[in-house]
């Protein structure tokens, strides 16, 4: 009898020490997800104009401008619901020209101005544009109540620790005050941003320049309070009268982004902003072709289509299409399909496409051959399916998704290889 109840109350304390082993195991799986909740922004393809979307960790979102009128009907407000977006936390316009807030009104209207908790430009200082863009901008972002004029050196808070901090607007510089001659155009009046999510930091400036033939020269001292960067949005379209080399000399991007039209009119990007961004060996990436120059060989590329930044505050993800290239390591190398041959290390790209609806394919790249479990979970962290579980030789790595049968919402998709291990989430809508 003693030895039956010893055998038996052991092997219920076992299941129970195996209960509370899969329990924390869980609990630790849920901290990881939570831990790889990314920052992401958003280059959205507008032609030869503007229009930056960031979402936090947290789901807080900011839209930086509405590319020309018409953009925001035809491409931001589509964009927005396939991510899933009703709700706008922030809009920003940078400064009062057409292609940058010409379809604000048109996102403003399509959400509703409830949907819109606060919109930042830079007040009614003169000068103040005389033309239709203008008045509708102006009228729709009265209409929400939350107008508000940005504050030199105000922070905002998106969540998740990111951190945006206005250092330039309405023609002066923060811990330099007004910049001289910086009424010449629109575009010296621009607000420009540092963004800092961990040891991530990244600048957007609208139309900013740094010349002062037509222009003033706002980079030069805006280039000390930016400091060093990873990732940056070139100023005014990549035009000659951007990115002097004082700026470039203080921020040091790994990788730039261009917002620019093919076939434009005005020459951008110039041969000189591309040739100085590839000689500082920063990344080029460009919403489409332009008109004024070349990007030098192996520098950069075009992605004619929205380009996406994502980061955890550490390494980032650029996406374009199919392709990904991940930074800091394997800077530069794009997860294509035929790059990887001999891969140096472990990533997990993110799916395409996503959102989804209801399939999207997977890539991986292992350095060595390994046994692998790729699978699915929920947000309760449960396991909904599982696309490999087997051993996997070294080398870049496709699965397709088949959500059919599951209900819309977020997932995760988490890659074991041996001791190595990532997570990232997706979206399906229905």
């Amino acid at each position: 009898m003693k030895t039956g109840w010893f055998r038996t109350n052991r092997a219920n304390k076992e299941k129970s020490s195996l209960r509370l082993r899969q329990l924390a195991g869980w609990v630790l799986f849920s901290i990881s997800i939570s831990f790889a909740q990314e920052l992401e922004i958003h280059h959205l393809n507008v032609g030869q104009a503007d229009a930056t979307l960031i979402v936090s960790p947290t789901g807080t979102t900011m839209l930086i401008d509405g590319g020309n009128t018409g953009n925001g009907t035809n491409i931001i407000c589509p964009y927005l619901t396939g991510l899933g977006i009703t709700r706008l936390n922030y809009i920003v316009c940078s400064h009062y020209h057409g292609d940058h807030m010409g379809g604000l009104d048109e996102v403003i209207n399509s959400l509703g101005v409830v949907n819109v908790d606060t919109v930042f430009d830079r007040g009614r200082g003169a000068p103040l544009p005389d033309n239709t863009s203008f008045d509708e901008y102006e009228a729709a972002a009265n209409a929400t109540g939350r107008r508000k004029t940005i504050e030199l050196g105000q922070i905002i808070n998106l969540g998740g620790g990111v951190l945006m901090k206005c250092l330039a607007t309405d023609g002066e510089v923060f811990n330099y005050g007004a910049v001289n001659n910086a009424t010449k155009s629109e575009n010296d009046l621009s607000i420009g941003w540092l963004l800092s999510y961990g040891s991530f930091q990244y600048y957007t400036g609208g139309d900013l320049g740094g010349d002062t033939t037509y222009y003033a020269d706002n980079e030069t001292p805006l280039a000390a309070q930016v400091g060093d960067v990873d990732a940056m949005k070139v100023n005014h379209h990549g035009s000659r009268y951007s990115t002097n080399q004082t700026f470039l000399d203080s921020l040091k991007p790994e990788v730039a982004f261009i917002a620019v039209g093919a076939g434009n009119s005005y020459g951008h990007p110039t041969q000189t902003v591309l040739n100085r961004l590839a000689a500082a060996n920063c990344f080029i990436y460009l919403t489409e072709e332009g008109t004024g120059g070349t990007i030098p060989a192996g520098k950069g590329a075009i992605a004619n289509t929205h380009i996406i930044l994502k980061t955890s505050g550490l390494d980032y993800t650029v996406t374009y299409g199919r392709t990904v290239a991940t930074y800091p390591g394997d800077a530069y190398t794009a997860i294509d399909g035929v790059a990887g041959e001999n891969p140096q290390s472990f990533f997990l790209a993110q799916n395409f496409p996503n959102p989804f609806n209801p399939t999207t394919q997977l890539k991986f790249v292992l350095p060595k051959k390994t046994m692998v479990h790729l699978a699915i979970y929920d947000l309760l962290g449960r396991e909904v399916q599982t696309l490999i579980e087997n051993e996997i030789e070294a080398g870049v790595h496709e699965v397709g998704f088949d959500a059919a049968s599951l209900p819309s919402g977020v997932y995760f998709y988490r890659l074991q290889a041996g001791e190595l291990q990532a997570v990232k989430k997706c979206l399906l809508v229905r």
